[in-house]
């Protein structure tokens, strides 16, 4: 017995409306993990008919269909594993003058939330995708595309205390008390000066916290935060901080007090290594000058 025309095109609503449901439903469910995603809008080289606002009709799935095809190509192939999937979102109209309204497709870009979230792509690089992607396309407008929303998951960090003592600075009680004045505008002052320090020698550095003030001239409790990936050693964090002091003038930097996750940084070393060079060089000096004299 053969299936009549209606019934055709119901089954066939029927079936592309409830895949549609399920995929809406996997992406959004689950036990409250941000899933990376990048949502974008951009033109279609179609004229809008007003059934492209109802999802269910021929024309919306026909349309969307190809949309999605195009946008997973483009994805997939500049993306890597680091893609997951195209969603279309909706179609809405984009009103022009003196000429036919055209399509705009809302998409939402899906990322692989098993990938670090310090090696996902950024919701730049994805939307610079389907630019290039789009560029020879008869259907996605590329010169359109812009970002309308990004969520990514926060990447794991791992928070290494840093202290250090600002000798010949006054202590005052204000300082004990982080929302004070005084208080609030030394931590501005330090992580002003500081973060571009740490910013430039590690890729991985995340943020810096000014988490207390204690009494010793000034002794100024910090929080570091890396990429739980990437954590450089004591000797680096603090090296930064020991190359740093000569550049900083607005407070001081006693090299000598230096502690980092809870380890004094002995630098006794490079002291005496900085002494024994300048003796040397005063005795070479002083044996040319004794020599020169006969």
């Amino acid at each position: 017995m053969g299936v009549g025309p209606q019934l055709s095109v119901w089954l066939l609503l029927t079936v592309t409306v409830g895949l549609y449901f399920i995929t809406e439903t996997r992406a959004q469910s689950g036990d409250g993990e941000v899933v990376p995603t990048v949502k974008v809008r951009f033109g279609l080289m179609e004229t809008f008919t007003p059934d492209l606002n109802d999802s269910s009709s021929p024309a919306y799935m026909a349309l969307e269909m190809r949309v999605v095809d195009e946008c997973t190509t483009i994805c997939s192939n500049a993306l890597g594993d680091a893609f997951e999937e195209c969603d279309l979102q909706n179609f809405s109209e984009v009103t022009a003058r003196r000429r036919q309204s055209t399509t705009a497709a809302n998409m939402a870009i899906r990322l692989d939330s098993s990938i670090p979230a310090s090696e996902l792509p950024t919701a730049d690089t994805v939307a610079n995708a389907i630019v290039e992607g789009a560029a020879n396309s008869s259907l996605i407008n590329a010169s359109s595309v812009v970002i309308t929303a990004a969520s990514f998951p926060t990447p794991a960090t791992t928070g290494i205390p840093l202290s250090f003592t600002s000798l010949g600075e006054t202590f005052t009680a204000d300082l004990m008390d982080l929302t004070s004045p005084a208080s609030m505008a030394r931590v501005l002052l330090l992580t002003e000066t500081l973060t571009p320090f740490y910013n430039n020698s590690f890729p991985s550095f995340q943020s810096m916290n000014v988490t207390g003030f204690r009494n010793g001239s000034i002794i100024n409790d910090l929080l570091l935060a890396f990429l739980a990936s990437s954590v450089p050693n004591i000797s680096d964090i603090a090296n930064v901080l020991i190359n740093a002091s000569s550049n900083i003038t607005d407070f001081n930097i006693t090299i000598s007090s230096i502690t980092v996750n809870g380890t004094v940084i002995s630098v006794s070393s490079g002291v005496s290594h900085k002494i024994s060079l300048f003796t040397a060089s005063f005795f070479v000096l002083l044996s040319w000058l004794l020599s020169s004299q006969h």
